[in-house]
């Protein structure tokens, strides 16, 4: 009554929710005790349908956990693909609850995992993430359809990776490369995958350049695992990075070839 004559307003919907612990903590998220995590961090990190889903998608009985790292990840990718193919009428009610009265949706058809690697590949540049992902033949529909709302979760994906994100999902492309730093071996094998990038299909997804990098498996030139290594080296210097095929297929083509051959 309150809401609706004073405030003018519908009344909220009452949401009995357990306590909030952070993801390996034991005991309850508290502000006094510097264990907690600042509401205002939370929906400036998160898109409002994915903090409603958070709370939402179990019984209240339940005690939840958060984890503003890793999982956060997961966390609106599961969102995404609920929104995109909801199973049952629970999903349904659950999907109208974490939208209802939201005037513009900030969470895409893109999982956001593909969206943190893209804008880190375009050096956190939005506009150069949207042009990566309209390349891809998996997405170009997608990003028609919803540029906006894509251009809107990149803001969440900036800020994430400078407040929250594990040093382990976090990459650059490496400025320069130092051909002394490989060996005949890998400078070898990179030549050859130049080789055959250049020749490959203007259409070749990240299945392709998977099976191209799967292709040296039995050439003798490295180890499995110093085929993809070698390559996360060379591109942003580290061991690892996001999946290999994929990361390669959403780099420029020219810019990719160049950087094999250790020239750029």
């Amino acid at each position: 009554r309150i809401a609706r004559e004073v405030y003018d307003i519908d009344a909220p919907l009452p949401v009995p929710y357990e306590f909030i612990n952070r993801t390996g903590d034991t005991k309850k998220m508290s502000a006094s005790k510097g264990t907690g995590v600042n509401a205002h961090d939370v929906v400036d990190m998160l898109p409002p349908e994915v903090v409603r889903y958070f709370m939402l998608r179990y019984s209240p009985a339940k005690r939840l956990y958060f984890d503003e790292t890793d999982s956060l990840v997961r966390l609106v990718d599961d969102f995404a693909t609920m929104k995109q193919h909801p199973q049952n009428e629970l999903d349904e009610r659950l999907l109208f609850l974490c939208t209802d009265g939201l005037d513009h949706p900030a969470v895409s058809s893109i999982p956001f995992s593909h969206l943190v690697i893209s804008y880190q590949a375009a050096l956190c540049d939005t506009a150069k993430t949207v042009e990566i992902l309209r390349r891809s033949p998996e997405y170009v529909r997608i990003v028609d359809e919803e540029e906006t709302v894509i251009i809107t979760e990149l803001g969440y994906v900036s800020r994430w990776l400078e407040r929250w994100a594990p040093e382990s999902l976090k990459f650059r492309l490496a400025d320069e490369v130092h051909p002394d730093e490989f060996s005949p071996e890998q400078k070898e094998y990179l030549w050859r995958l130049a080789d055959d990038i250049a020749d490959a299909p203007a259409e070749a997804d990240g299945n392709w350049f998977h099976q191209a990098i799967y292709a040296y498996k039995e050439s003798g030139l490295l180890p499995p695992r110093e085929l993809f290594t070698t390559i996360y080296r060379v591109l942003i210097g580290k061991d690892s990075g996001p999946r290999a095929g994929w990361f390669l297929s959403i780099l420029p083509r020219d810019w990719l070839v160049e950087r094999l051959r250790l020239v750029k």
